[in-house]
């Protein structure tokens, strides 16, 4: 993660009322929120959990982010993996190679037996990806962070 890159992720990502109206708690982040988010939830060096900037394999465009992080959200100790794409390359298939990544990546490099994916109850295309992916819709909850959310769980085969 490059300094450049923070701003890169605020103008496509983090300000934009499109994108940021399926995520987190619905409201776009100022500067300085962009910041301390990305501070609390980027992996640190040489770690396996935490989220990480996407970039365009032709190209190196910077075109959003993604990982998997500990959570709680059945009661016990979990891990979900989510991914936020700038708005001018949804629809292009990169969810879903994102998401066989990361599914993959939990287990096989993590050994996860389990692997959950949260999403808003309107981001349609992202439960359709989810589904694409083998995912089973599991239960709604509602986190304050975050409002109400699907859980979708994979078990690992």
């Amino acid at each position: 993660m490059q300094s450049e890159d923070i701003q890169i992720l605020y103008e496509k990502i983090f300000s934009n009322k499109d994108v940021m109206n399926y995520a987190f708690s619905q409201k776009i982040f100022s500067s300085n929120e962009t910041k301390e988010f990305i501070n609390n939830y980027f992996a640190k060096e040489h770690s396996n959990i935490g989220l990480a900037p996407i970039f365009e394999k032709q190209n190196n465009n910077l075109i959003g982010f993604a990982g998997i992080l500990e959570c709680n959200y059945l009661d016990k100790n979990d891990f979900e993996f989510g991914f936020i794409l700038a708005k001018e390359f949804w629809n292009q298939g990169y969810a879903t190679e994102i998401g066989k990544a990361q599914i993959n990546f939990a287990f096989e490099k993590l050994k996860l037996n389990s692997i959950l994916a949260l999403t808003n109850k309107d981001n349609f295309q992202s439960k359709k990806v989810l589904t694409k992916l083998n995912m089973k819709y599991e239960k709604d909850i509602i986190t304050n962070e975050r409002g109400c959310r699907e859980i979708y769980i994979q078990e690992k085969t």
